[in-house]
């Protein structure tokens, strides 16, 4: 389980899942202030972007495989 926030836990950086259904098991996801925790099998590299771009206050979460490194010959 995780969420997102500053270290003192503020109001304003304490992001989890917005709505029933979005843990963060499939993403991307609306993210909420003091929303629930999320939840990820995180398998190998991963790369995680939180897209505020929309909005400070409802970002997004996006997780995602990297791709492979490329084979050596």
């Amino acid at each position: 389980m995780f969420k997102f926030g500053d270290e003192a836990w503020s109001a304003d950086a304490d992001f989890g899942g917005a709505a029933a259904g979005s843990d963060g098991s499939t993403t991307p996801v609306r993210l909420a202030p003091k929303g629930k925790e999320l939840h990820h099998a995180f398998t190998g590299t991963q790369r995680i972007i939180l897209d505020m771009t929309q909005s400070n206050s409802e970002p997004v979460l996006d997780i995602s495989a990297c791709p492979a490194p490329p084979a050596c010959s």
